[in-house]
């Protein structure tokens, strides 16, 4: 409760109206009516008047943390957070706010990757005919075709990722608008 609040429970546990309030207080009606409102309150020699006349402690009207019988009011606190929760949350922003730049390098590494597997496969096509032919000449079996494939799921490897990389660019877009 705040001052007004509690000149205006003193006043109705007294049962006394606005204008009786204030002719014990030698003040106006208008001024008991600001008070309880709110829009003013009283000077302090008008506080200890109070406390006075009715018996409560002045602490207990100007207070919000202690109720009109002197007792302290537990307030709720709100939860701290920790600088843990705070790192969290910021990061959880940034997050939603550039998670379309993360979709954008993903499409730009799924693109490099696709480029450099289909060149590092055409190179591989045309040098291994001579080296087996080279490993031929000196009697040794060896079966080169398995970098081929190599190559292709790199190449598949880059294509998801690209595709990945263009689903989270445009849901983070989405999210940002």
């Amino acid at each position: 409760m705040n001052i007004g609040e509690k000149i205006q429970t003193i006043r109705k546990d007294n049962k006394l109206s606005q204008e009786e309030f204030a002719e014990k207080l030698g003040v106006s009606r208008q001024a008991i009516s600001k008070w309880e409102l709110g829009d003013s309150v009283p000077d302090i020699a008008k506080l200890a008047l109070i406390s006075k006349t009715f018996n409560v402690s002045s602490d207990s009207i100007i207070f919000e943390t202690v109720d009109l019988n002197g007792i302290a009011i537990e307030q709720e606190r709100p939860a701290e957070e920790t600088k843990f929760e705070k790192v969290a949350v910021y990061t959880g922003k940034a997050v939603k706010k550039y998670v379309h730049i993360v979709g954008y390098i993903l499409i730009v590494f799924g693109t490099v990757n696709l480029i450099l597997s289909a060149i590092l496969g055409i190179i591989w096509n045309g040098f291994s005919r001579e080296l087996s032919n080279l490993l031929m000449q000196y009697n040794i079996s060896l079966n080169l075709q398995f970098l081929f494939w190599i190559f292709i799921f790199m190449a598949i490897v880059a294509i998801i990722t690209m595709g990945i990389g263009l689903v989270i660019a445009v849901k983070g877009k989405k999210a940002n608008n």
